[in-house]
C-alpha cells in the first residue's frame, strides 16, 4: 500500500515539474517574442502595414503674421523759388529752350502767388526774353532763306504775282485734262434720299454730266446696299473715282464738294493713277515739283 502511495506521489510530482516546465518554457518564448516584435519594428527600415511606411501626417503651416511694412517717408522736395538775380542775361540766353521754359514757368507761378510788384517785373523780364530770342531766330531764318532760296516757298507763294500767273494756268490745265479723261475715268455718286446733303451734291454731279462730259453713276445705297457694302461706302454723299480696265478705286469726297475742289481732287487721283506722282506727292502740282511743296524734292537732288 505504501509502495503505490509512493508511486503516485512521484507521478503527480512528475506532473507538477512538467507543468511548470512548460509554463516556464512558455513564458520565455512570449517574453522572446514580444521583444523580436518589438525590435523589429523599431529597427526594421520599413515599418507599418504591409511593408510600408505609415503615413506622416504633415502638420498645415500657420502663415506667420507679416507685420505691416511702413515705407519711410521721402522728404518733400523743396519748391524752387527763382530769383532773377541768381542769373545773368547771357545765361538765360543761353538756356535749353525747356530749360528755360521751365524756368519762365516758375516766374509766373511765383508772380501769380504773390504778385508784387518785382515778381511780376521779374516774370515779364522772361516774357521779353523769350520774344527776343523769338526776333532773332526769325532775322536768322530770313537771311538762311536768302542764302538758300530751295528751302523757301516764296517760288510757291500763290498771293505773289508769278504764283498768280501760274495758278491761273494750272486752273486752266486742270479743267482741260479732267475734260479730256472723260473716255478712260468716270466717277460713282452714292446717295440716298433721307440724305440732306445729298440734294446739293446731285446738283454738282449734272454739272460734271454737262460741262465736264464725265460719265456719272449714281447708286442709291437704300436700294443698291451690296454695291456700297463692296465699296465700303457707309456715309452720303461720298463720290469714287474708278478708271476703265484698273479694279481699284480712288475716294474723292465724302460729303459736299464744289465742282472746282472736285476738278482737283481728279486730277491729282489721275496722276496718282498714272504713275506721275507717288503718294507722298498727293495733291502737288506738276510746277511745284522740286520746290519747297514737293516733299520728295531732297531725296531726288544729287
Amino acid at each position: 500500500m505504501e509502495l503505490v502511495l509512493m508511486r503516485k506521489r512521484r507521478v503527480f510530482m512528475a506532473i507538477v515539474l512538467l507543468g511548470s516546465a512548460v509554463a516556464f518554457t512558455a513564458g520565455l518564448v512570449g517574453a522572446s517574442r514580444v521583444w523580436a516584435d518589438k525590435r523589429f519594428y523599431k529597427d526594421s527600415d520599413q515599418p507599418g502595414y504591409w511593408w510600408g511606411k505609415d503615413p506622416i501626417e504633415e502638420k498645415p503651416e500657420v502663415p506667420q503674421k507679416k507685420e505691416p511694412v511702413t515705407e519711410a517717408k521721402k522728404p518733400e522736395e523743396k519748391r524752387r523759388i527763382p530769383k532773377l538775380s541768381d542769373y545773368t542775361m547771357q545765361q538765360i540766353w543761353d538756356m535749353y529752350p525747356d530749360d528755360f521754359r521751365a524756368l519762365m514757368d516758375d516766374f509766373q507761378k511765383k508772380a501769380v502767388q504773390q504778385p508784387t510788384e518785382e515778381n511780376v517785373k521779374e516774370y515779364y523780364t522772361m516774357v521779353d526774353m523769350a520774344r527776343r530770342k523769338a526776333v532773332a531766330f526769325m532775322n536768322v531764318q530770313q537771311l538762311v532763306l536768302q542764302k538758300n532760296p530751295e528751302l523757301s516757298l516764296a517760288r510757291d507763294d500763290s498771293y505773289l504775282s508769278p504764283a498768280k500767273d501760274a495758278t491761273h494756268k494750272l486752273e486752266q490745265e486742270v479743267k482741260a485734262r479732267v475734260e479730256a479723261a472723260h473716255d478712260d475715268y468716270a466717277l460713282i455718286y452714292f446717295y440716298q434720299d433721307s440724305c440732306p446733303y445729298c440734294e446739293a451734291q446731285t446738283g454738282i454731279m449734272q454739272f460734271m454730266v454737262s460741262m465736264r462730259h464725265w460719265n456719272v453713276q449714281s447708286v442709291n445705297i437704300t436700294q443698291r446696299p451690296e454695291l456700297a457694302a463692296k465699296f465700303n461706302v457707309t456715309v452720303t454723299p461720298t463720290t469714287l473715282l474708278i478708271k476703265k480696265g484698273v479694279d481699284d478705286y480712288l475716294t474723292m469726297a465724302t460729303g459736299v464738294i464744289t465742282l472746282a475742289d472736285l476738278d482737283d481732287a481728279i486730277y491729282s487721283g489721275m496722276r496718282l493713277m498714272e504713275g506721275e506722282i507717288k503718294p507722298e506727292q498727293n495733291g502737288m502740282r506738276e510746277y511745284q515739283r522740286g520746290g519747297g511743296l514737293d516733299p520728295l524734292a531732297p531725296l531726288n537732288r544729287r
